[in-house]
């Protein structure tokens, strides 16, 4: 079974205040489920369906960082546990594949590297 989570939807923007204000292991959590929820699942479908969920799944990485993922991403990948680190940097690879965000991230990842020095 395939779940599809629009642009719209309120799951992406309640992730994000999860990872923007929750504790600990709720920031970690999010940040796992918006890695998970922002890959292509359709990889192994028909080249038609591949491309669909490819599309579905760049117009929600941009729905993620529309709704201002990426300081609190930086945050966790400076000062969270092992885990959420590593989720957090796998999710900012994740939104750099659409296109739109690219830009986005390179200044969010410099600025953030440049308040950490």
């Amino acid at each position: 079974m395939r779940i599809v989570v629009t642009t719209g939807s309120r799951v992406v923007e309640g992730l994000v205040h999860v990872l923007s204000a929750g504790a600990p292991a709720a920031r970690a959590n999010a940040a796992a489920a918006l890695f998970s929820l922002s890959r292509d699942t359709g990889a192994n479908s028909s080249i038609n369906s591949g491309a669909r969920a490819a599309a579905e799944a760049n117009s929600f990485r941009e729905a993620v960082v529309t709704a201002g993922a990426l300081q609190p991403l930086l945050d966790l990948l400076l000062d969270g546990p092992t885990r959420a680190k590593k989720d957090a940097a796998n999710l900012l690879v994740s939104l750099c594949m659409a296109r739109p965000n690219r830009s986005s991230v390179a200044k969010a990842v410099q600025c953030g590297a440049c308040a950490s020095c």
